[in-house]
């Protein structure tokens, strides 16, 4: 009997693992979407992390603070050429450089130790 509770337990975990990975591939633009005020806006960083966003993907305009919000309510921040996430509306900061977020248009985001954008569909 514990081998089949433990063959299940097995089973169900190698599932769940399964379904959280990421097929992540490199983005050719370096561009990310985020929804804000019902708006889908592309953002992206420069050399020098800096933090860039455009309604049209033709202008472009600094964005203060280098601050983003994701489609989670999640917000991150890039200062000091680090990568930074809060979970509670910008009132404490965890340095988290392998983080990923969730962008408003359904795909998932991260950085790579050169600022390279990653992004995947799951």
């Amino acid at each position: 009997m514990k081998t089949i509770v433990y063959a299940v337990f097995l089973t169900m975990f190698a599932f769940t693992a399964a379904a959280q990975t990421h097929d992540w591939k490199k983005s050719e633009s370096g561009e990310w979407k985020v929804k804000k005020d019902n708006k889908v806006l592309s953002y992206k960083i420069d050399t020098d992390c800096l933090v860039w966003s455009s309604a049209d993907g033709k202008k472009w305009d600094a964005v203060a603070k280098n601050m983003w919000t994701d489609y989670e309510g999640n917000v991150y921040r890039v200062q000091a050429k680090m990568f930074f996430v809060s979970t509670d509306g910008g009132t404490t900061w965890d340095n988290t450089p392998n983080a990923t977020w969730h962008g408003g248009d359904g795909m998932w985001y991260k950085f790579d130790d050169t600022w390279g954008l990653w992004v995947s569909q799951q």
